[in-house]
């Protein structure tokens, strides 16, 4: 049985995420776990720990797939394509060692 992780904004987010997942898997064969976090400034501060937490969450193991959501609050399509410049080196999960995830700047 395949894994997901979910870190999430709210309940909304949670439940058409499920949906998702379920429609592009076998839903009988997929367990999804979520954290939502209430608002876009939670889920930058709390999802580093939930990547965590999703290294041993199933029995001891990892999770298959992690996925992190944060909403765009009103940004234009410029500003989505074009973001500002990232030094991974000041991203909070950087400083806690190598992880399996990937790191996309927002």
């Amino acid at each position: 049985m395949a894994t997901f992780g979910l870190v999430v904004e709210g309940y909304y987010d949670e439940a058409v995420l499920r949906e998702l997942i379920q429609k592009c898997t076998t839903p009988s064969e997929v367990d999804i776990i979520c954290r939502p976090c209430g608002n876009a400034p939670q889920v930058l501060k709390k999802f580093p720990g939930f990547l965590e937490e999703f290294r041993h969450v199933k029995l001891g193991s990892h999770v298959d797939k992690a996925v992190v959501v944060r909403d765009a609050d009103r940004m234009t399509d410029f500003t989505l394509r074009d973001p500002p410049n990232f030094n991974e080196g000041d991203h909070p999960i950087s400083r806690k060692g190598p992880t399996p995830f990937q790191v996309v700047p927002n």
